[in-house]
């Protein structure tokens, strides 16, 4: 943007001072348009990605609803062992989660699959139940149940076991209680680490540590004069106070001023100049001020003492440090715009192209198999399979290799 003419002194100290100024007002010039270009460049890649892929990410969130809610009905098969019992509801809970974390959660049907999944478990506790109907579960068995359904062991007596386990109502309440527990739990979690994780970079005030918004005392806000101000303070005080700009920001305010215009039909346009002239003052933004000073009275000059400029360039100078730390924090941002354009967005068209087709690829394989699993996953047989391959994959990634002692047979002849 050009520039009314600037009026200093002839020192030569103020031409040196006139030449960063100008230096600094075309990078902040230069460095907004190039922050906006990268952020317009993120969101219409974000939802040309969005018009590529969303089919493919639905298809394949309602191809895991579907398996969560086929594998629930073996959940009180009173033949599966305990160990792979365990197994088949963290498989299930892990599905779930993985869906419950979309906004079509509600749309595909999650929480009736969540209530089937308690109603087996229900199931579960009716079959042992009616077992030995004169007779309550013991402790041990109730709390090994417990442990195996939810992979907690319960700081319990065993008199609120034995309670538990006289009714089947009553154990249900208790293992529903605790598995939505467990789930919030896991959920705070994910919302404290977070599944993006924090930004690289602090989100840093313009002016670090000289916010006015920020609860201090009156006087404070008012600039006392009797009080110890740091330098920044003091810099900040003499520019909006005491120099032309703050001159300036009077000349707008009385040419900008909604109620001063009679034509009706520029009211708004002068009512909204007016909320971004006020927001500058507040935000001590001296760029948007004498930007708007030159848009909007052109043919005055800008005045500005050696000292008011010397306070200009020092805020100009954090406004350019801000707007390199907004560029990086877009680079670098974890939200899922940041994280499609960073995975997919970057590179040549034919590139970008080709991870997008590779992508959709994977996720059409990733909804094949799991169909397969659906329509071949018909009994325990099958399934027993497949729980002993995720056994064996967890003691691998837990151990670093498979674990010969885990092996779930050799488990259960010791401990049957």
């Amino acid at each position: 943007m050009q520039l009314t003419s600037i009026v200093t002194s002839d020192e030569p100290k103020a031409k040196k001072s006139l030449d960063k100024f100008n230096h600094l007002w075309k990078e902040i010039d230069r460095k907004t348009l190039r922050n906006q270009r990268l952020k317009e460049k993120q969101e219409a890649f974000f939802q040309h990605f969005q018009d590529q892929v969303s089919q493919h990410e639905k298809d394949l969130l309602l191809a895991t609803a579907n398996l969560a809610s086929h594998l629930t009905q073996f959940v009180s098969r009173k033949s599966l062992s305990d160990v792979r019992r365990e197994c088949l509801v963290d498989w299930i809970e892990s599905e779930l989660y993985f869906v419950e974390q979309t906004p079509l959660a509600a749309e595909l049907g999650i929480e009736q699959i969540r209530q089937n999944l308690h109603d087996q478990i229900s199931r579960l506790v009716e079959l042992d139940s009616d077992a030995d109907a004169d007779q309550a579960m013991d402790c041990d068995h109730i709390r090994e149940l417990l442990i195996n359904l939810t992979g907690s062991d319960f700081d319990l007596s065993d008199e609120k076991l034995t309670e538990i386990g006289q009714s089947p109502a009553d154990f249900e309440a208790f293992l529903k209680n605790e598995l939505e527990a467990l789930l919030a739990n896991e959920s705070n979690d994910d919302q404290h680490d977070g599944p993006f994780g924090a930004n690289d970079f602090d989100e840093d005030d313009l002016f670090n540590g000289f916010n006015f918004n920020e609860d201090t005392d009156d006087d404070e806000q008012k600039f006392n004069h009797n009080s110890t101000q740091s330098p920044q303070k003091q810099r900040l005080e003499q520019l909006f106070k005491k120099s032309h700009i703050n001159k300036m920001y009077k000349k707008l305010a009385q040419v900008l001023h909604p109620d001063k215009e009679t034509d009706e039909s520029k009211k708004h346009e002068k009512q909204t100049l007016m909320q971004d002239l006020s927001k500058a003052r507040e935000q001590n933004d001296v760029f948007t001020i004498i930007s708007m000073f030159s848009q909007y009275i052109p043919d005055a000059d800008i005045t500005l003492d050696d000292e008011s400029l010397k306070n200009i360039i020092w805020l100009l100078t954090s406004q350019t440090d801000e707007l390199d730390r907004d560029f990086a924090d877009l680079k670098y941002s974890r939200d899922p715009i940041g994280i499609v354009w960073n995975k997919f967005g970057k590179g040549r068209k034919h590139e970008v192209a080709k991870r997008l087709k590779e992508h959709k690829a994977e996720l059409t394989e990733k909804v094949d198999d799991i169909e397969y699993i659906i329509k071949y996953c018909t009994n325990l047989k099958v399934l027993n399979r497949y729980l002993a391959e995720r056994i064996e994959a967890n003691e691998i990634n837990n151990f670093g290799f498979s674990n010969p002692f885990m092996d779930e047979d050799i488990f259960d002849q010791f401990f049957d």
